[in-house]
């Protein structure tokens, strides 16, 4: 992917997925331009002295304010809350406490006033009308903002240290970063959402002084440092905020470390400025055990490429994942000798976690980073949100028109789809195109091979690239949709195949003019174009061959029966909602038949989840025994429905589900029902349990090499 990396070196992603505006900066506090971090703290009752003491107690002082736009920074901290206003008896707006004092014994009342930090004060100065002013008797020389005939402005007034309690409602409080930095990957790019520990060497032994995230920039900061010996500890785990779960990290092979590093350490003095800048090819990084130090940046690159992923989730689809997080993206994944695959030369997805082989993770990879970090992530945006579909017995992954439904090639074109829409919204001209050759604009069909290998799954990318791309009446494209509408009818309700995405589609009533007056819509132009619709084996679309269908008679699609949906609510013993769970399942048959007794697993997206069963025909005579298990393993109360009764309910139901439950958690833990041996069967599928007895188990989504 050569040259399309090169082009998207030129663009610049707007980073929000992990990372706040706060990042760099304390809890509570705002970073403003100048890289001061600020606060407007409630504190009825608070004089100035006592204000500018628990400032200094917490490493800064109170604001000090040298330019205007300093000032309305500031200010815009508390013009919103009345909280921190006191109209007086003259009808005048007493505010917060500011970081300026006059010097006893100055001459006039503008004379000799003083910001606490030595600035210049008479700089910049926003006085209101008619002050500073010393009123008779009192001696008027801290300085807080103030009003004049109205409760709420930005202008500053004089006044006494010692003025009655109802007047003091707050002050502003404000720090500089005594250690700063950068973080980059080592090839020029800012590593937002990094967590990075401060640790104090000073007594011989490690001790974690402070941790903290960078920022958009890639900029960390830590402030009110006492004099030491320090090290700095970077580690690539994606954040919001320091402190919570990550969102993802990056792993060194399948069962290696998360990736870190640390600096070598260096000396800080109290109330200086220390920069350090760091890169992940810094060639004194020594990194966690187990990761060979040239490998850092190539690890570096890889949480840069998957950021990427999140952050366009967050920016253009609002979504963020949420299914077992961190999400964990392994590199320099070595080869499982137990398996048939050789791990070391594939990447794929798997449960919840993307696995780069040695082979594939080196940061000159031609595949990084669309058919690599990309292509995987979007496997798990799918997962995430409404589950993988599962193979039919003798289906393979990636075998396209071979396979008895076009399930793997809506799987795989999905992801493709969304790595070119990562492009073009980095602004690449050639954003339709996978890897660095293969337009997407021209009309895949299902039908298409390249070296004998099925193309299926680039139809169905190319059909998603022309709902989305500019109007083209040459290739029967005559849809022209916005990113945003497509992901709301595509990654909001579970799809199994490209006929139920085109009866989703249609409902949504995408495509649905029929511009070219061919007596059809333009959405089944589209469809018919890429060859999904039900052909006779001549590969034309002749009359009374619908739309929508597999590009060959009797291709199978998996259909879900309507209504066949538990709601699953699941709750602590306060009735507050638990939103990390799992739904244990046990299935039992009467004997004879109990030798099929069988177990798995759902994990639940939220407290409140929709479920699709399909455990047996209604024929059978099965037990369906459920509790919930949180992260610690913790079950929940039973809930037991026989098959018969469930599609009882099925055919019955008005609501969309057959039944629901609320699981209360607090049971004791109790082992899964399967008997003779047979194994329990995770399937890593949000919302949806699509189960059969003799399915198959984990279902691994792997990107073969270009052209095999």
């Amino acid at each position: 992917m050569r040259r399309v990396f090169c082009t998207l070196a030129l663009f610049t992603l707007l980073l929000t997925g992990c990372v706040t505006a706060r990042a760099g900066c304390p809890d509570g506090t705002v970073k403003w331009d100048n890289g001061h971090c600020y606060e407007a703290v409630l504190a009825p009752g608070v004089s100035w002295d006592q204000a500018q003491a628990q400032c200094v107690a917490r490493g800064g002082h109170l604001a000090t304010i040298t330019s205007a736009e300093e000032n309305a920074f500031v200010f815009s901290l508390v013009s919103g809350n009345p909280s921190f206003w006191f109209l007086d008896a003259f009808g005048n707006g007493l505010g917060p406490w500011l970081g300026g004092y006059q010097i006893s014994g100055s001459v006039g009342a503008a004379a000799g006033w003083r910001w606490v930090t030595d600035e210049p004060f008479y700089a910049y100065t926003n006085w209101e009308s008619g002050q500073p002013g010393d009123m008779e008797g009192l001696e008027q020389n801290r300085l807080r903002f103030f009003k004049a005939g109205g409760l709420i402005g930005s202008r500053w007034d004089d006044c006494e240290a010692n003025n009655p309690l109802a007047h003091r409602l707050g002050y502003i409080f404000e720090s500089e970063p005594e250690i700063s930095g950068h973080v980059e990957d080592g090839y020029d790019h800012m590593l937002g959402g990094i967590e990075v520990t401060l640790i104090d060497m000073s007594s011989g032994s490690q001790t974690t002084e402070a941790v903290t995230i960078t920022d958009d920039e890639g900029e960390y900061s830590f402030g009110g440092i006492d004099t030491g010996d320090y090290q700095i500890e970077i580690a690539l785990e994606c954040h919001r905020t320091a402190g919570d779960t990550a969102i993802f990290s990056v792993n060194h092979d399948t069962t290696g470390p998360v990736v870190s590093a640390q600096t070598p350490s260096f000396q800080h003095t109290a109330g200086e400025s220390t920069m350090r800048d760091i890169s992940f090819a810094d060639t004194d990084l020594v990194p966690a055990a187990g990761i060979a130090q040239d490998r850092l940046d190539d690890l570096a690159g890889m949480y840069y490429h998957t950021k990427q992923v999140i952050d366009f989730e967050s920016k253009e689809l609002g979504f963020t994942p949420d299914l077992n997080l961190p999400v964990e993206v392994h590199g320099y994944v070595t080869d499982n000798p137990l398996t048939a695959d050789d791990e070391s030369q594939i990447c794929y997805y798997s449960d919840g976690q993307v696995y780069i082989g040695t082979g594939d993770s080196d940061y000159d990879d031609d595949d990084r980073p669309v058919t690599r970090e990309w292509h995987e992530m979007f496997h798990e945006l799918m997962d995430d949100t409404f589950g993988l579909p599962r193979y039919h017995t003798g289906d393979e992954n990636h075998d396209g028109y071979y396979n008895h439904c076009t399930g793997d090639s809506w799987t795989e074109g999905w992801a493709e789809f969304w790595s070119c829409a990562l492009k073009r919204s980095l602004g690449a001209a050639d954003w339709y195109c996978f890897w660095d050759d293969t337009s997407l604009e021209v009309n895949w069909q299902v039908w298409d091979f390249d070296d004998e290998v099925g193309r299926e799954e680039f139809a169905v990318a190319g059909l998603l690239v022309d709902l989305i791309d500019p109007v083209s009446p040459l290739d029967m494209d005559y849809v022209g949709e916005t990113t945003a509408k497509l992901w709301t009818t595509i990654g909001s309700q579970p799809l199994a195949n490209m006929y139920e995405v085109y009866v989703a589609l249609t409902a949504a009533n995408i495509g649905q003019s029929d511009t070219n007056a061919n007596g059809k819509p333009d959405l089944d132009d589209l469809f018919i174009a890429h060859g999904f619709f039900a052909d006779d084996g001549n590969r034309q679309c002749d009359a009374g061959e619908d739309a929508g269908w597999g590009g060959k008679p009797g291709r199978t699609n998996i259909l879900r029966v309507p209504n066949a949906y538990l709601r699953i609510i699941v709750a602590d013993s306060r009735g507050n909602p638990i939103s990390d769970g799992t739904l244990v399942v046990d299935v039992e048959f009467p004997s004879p038949l109990d030798i099929y007794n069988y177990s798995f697993e759902v994990y639940l997206h939220g407290s409140d989840d929709l479920v699709y069963f399909e455990v047996a025909p209604d024929r059978c005579d099965a037990q369906m025994t459920m509790r919930v298990k949180d992260k610690d393993g913790t079950l929940s109360d039973e809930f037991t429905l026989s098959n018969s009764e469930y599609w009882e309910k099925v055919s019955e139901s008005t609501t969309g589900y057959a039944a629901e439950h609320t699981f209360v958690l607090g049971g004791e833990a109790v082992p899964s029902k399967s008997s003779r041996g047979v194994p329990v069967w995770v399937w890593p599928i949000v919302g949806v349990a699509v189960v059969a007895v003799g399915a198959g188990g984990f279902f691994l989504l792997r990107r073969r090499t270009k052209g095999t």
